[in-house]
């Protein structure tokens, strides 16, 4: 028996120019789909916006299910600075989780022949950490790309080491690991193993950041994943004006920083709207009028 019209949402992560839209892209054309999914060639980010990519799955175990892939930009992007992605991403989650849409799960990419963690990349995994929050990393996979540009050997050597020194904290939360050898088949099998943890435990995963901007009603620079930001920021900041590097590189910190930090009046009328939500949401008893003002509050931030 196949279970019919349940709309899943997976979300796909991972740094820029990993392999998260090729990925999609490989899913969604073995399966029956009307979008196309934009991919990049070169070292620019192809994804400056979420992409969600709904289809209907034809074949195996998921057969009848509906399923919209979400494609979310990574961070350090060509055309999006961190502090806006962030925005954009908080905003999209905790609409998704508002309006009781289920998120099954989420695939975190990472490309297996990087000689060594960089920067950028041990960033992006540490923000994901703290989007995420470790109680729902069972419904999460790391799911590692590109295993063609390098000997096995090599790239098995690297998995063995990404697990033990960087992945291990959420490997030891139940996270699973998967290759992905951008075959259908492949593409196929790990959302299946999505599906079957979500299935198993038959309730949907709800991120921290979802928590923290929804439930806590907290401002996105005063989650988790902003104080993380707004550190590695301040990190590179430092950096920068040591090495007396690019003017420009600092002035564009410089902004991301500010658009973080939150100005006392408007922590005095974060606090007003909490309060004013809450009287609402008691009155109205969760009406159309608390899903408009929250929109309002969300947008706002």
């Amino acid at each position: 028996m196949t279970l019919s019209l349940c709309l899943l949402s997976p979300s796909v992560m991972g740094p820029t120019g990993v392999g998260k839209s090729t990925f999609i892209s490989t899913l969604a054309s073995s399966h029956e789909n009307t979008m196309e999914v934009q991919i990049g060639h070169d070292l620019k980010s192809c994804t400056a916006k979420i992409q969600a990519v709904p289809f209907h799955i034809l074949q195996g175990p998921l057969e009848g299910w509906q399923v919209v892939m979400v494609d979310m930009p990574g961070f350090n992007n060509t055309y999006l600075d961190d502090a806006e992605n962030l925005k954009r991403i908080a905003l999209w989650l905790a609409l998704l989780y508002h309006s009781k849409m289920k998120l099954a799960g989420i695939i975190y990419l990472y490309d297996i022949s990087q000689a060594w963690m960089l920067g950028t990349t041990l960033n992006n995994m540490q923000m994901f950490e703290k989007l995420c929050g470790e109680k729902v990393l069972e419904a999460v996979i790391l799911m590692t790309t590109k295993w063609s540009f390098m000997d096995s050997n090599t790239g098995k050597s690297h998995e063995e080491q990404l697990q033990k020194e960087f992945w291990g904290p959420t490997v030891k939360n139940k996270s699973q690991v998967y290759q992905f050898d951008r075959s259908p088949e492949s593409a196929r099998y790990v959302l299946e193993m999505l599906c079957t943890t979500y299935k198993s435990c038959q309730k949907a995963m709800i991120l921290q950041i979802q928590a923290e901007v929804v439930d806590m009603a907290k401002r996105i620079p005063n989650t988790e994943a902003g104080r993380e930001l707004r550190y590695t920021l301040q990190e590179l900041l430092d950096m920068q004006k040591s090495h007396s590097r690019n003017d420009n590189e600092i002035q564009k910190i410089l902004r991301q920083l500010k658009a973080l930090k939150i100005p006392l009046s408007q922590r005095f009328l974060g606090f007003l709207g909490l309060a004013v939500r809450r009287l609402i949401c008691w009155h109205y008893k969760k009406s159309c009028f608390t899903d408009l003002f929250l929109l309002i509050v969300i947008y706002c931030q």
